[in-house]
C-alpha cells in the first residue's frame, strides 16, 4: 500500500486539479508566505509548472524563497505586504491533475483518489464513506463518514492509515476494505 500525498480533504477539488498545499501564514515583511505542502516530499512542489488559487481557480505565479520543515516560504506576484499575505491564510494551492508524476504501481493511488471510496468490513458490510485523508505528524489518518453512528464513536471515525487496519483498496470499484477491530464492537450483544 502506497499513497501520494497531495491534500488533507480533497472533498472539494475542482475537476481536473489536485490540491498540492495550502496558505498557512505571512513570512516577513515583503509579503512572503509560507506555503504548506500536501505532496509525498516538499521539494516535490517545485517541480509543478502552473498553480492555481483556492475556489477562484486563478493562475499564481510562485517563487520558491526557502524550505522550512515541511513547508515553504514563497512569494506569489501580485502579493507585496504581510497584510496581503495574510488574506490567503487558510487558501489552497491546486495543480492540474496532469502534471502529477504517473503512478508506478497497482498498489499506489494519489490520497485525492480515495476521498469518496465506499468503505467495507473484511466481511463485506458496508460501514461508510472516506471524507478525508489528514496527517497530523504522527502518521497518516483516514477519516470516515459512518452510514449510521456507533456507540461511543458517533457520525466519524478516524482510523490510522496502515497495512494492518487499511487492507484492499479498489479505485475502479470504488470501495477499500478496512479491519474496525476493536473500535466498533457493539455492547450487550
Amino acid at each position: 500500500m502506497s499513497a501520494q500525498k497531495n491534500m488533507p480533504n480533497a472533498m472539494s477539488e475542482p475537476q481536473g486539479l489536485v490540491c498540492v498545499g495550502q496558505f498557512s501564514d505571512s513570512y516577513g515583511v515583503r509579503g512572503d508566505i509560507r506555503l504548506k505542502t500536501f505532496t509525498e516530499t516538499p521539494a516535490a512542489l517545485k517541480k509543478f509548472k502552473v498553480f492555481f488559487l483556492g475556489t477562484e481557480l486563478k493562475p499564481l505565479h510562485i517563487t520558491f524563497v526557502k524550505p522550512i520543515k515541511s513547508e515553504f516560504v514563497v512569494s506569489v506576484a501580485g502579493i507585496e505586504t504581510p497584510e496581503a499575505a495574510k488574506a490567503l491564510k487558510g487558501t489552497k494551492v491546486f495543480v492540474s491533475r496532469d502534471e502529477l508524476a504517473p503512478l508506478t504501481g497497482p498498489d499506489e493511488y494519489y490520497h485525492a483518489d480515495l476521498v469518496g471510496l465506499a468503505v467495507k468490513t473484511k466481511s463485506g458490510d458496508r460501514l461508510g464513506q472516506v471524507s478525508g485523508l489528514y496527517d497530523f505528524g504522527a502518521g497518516e489518518i483516514i477519516e470516515i463518514i459512518l452510514d449510521s453512528p456507533k456507540k461511543g464513536v458517533g457520525k466519524n471515525l478516524l482510523v490510522p492509515f496502515r497495512g494492518d487496519v487499511v487492507g484492499d483498496i479498489n479505485i475502479e470499484k470504488g470501495t477499500m476494505v478496512i479491519d474496525p477491530t476493536g473500535w466498533l464492537e457493539e455492547e450487550n450483544k
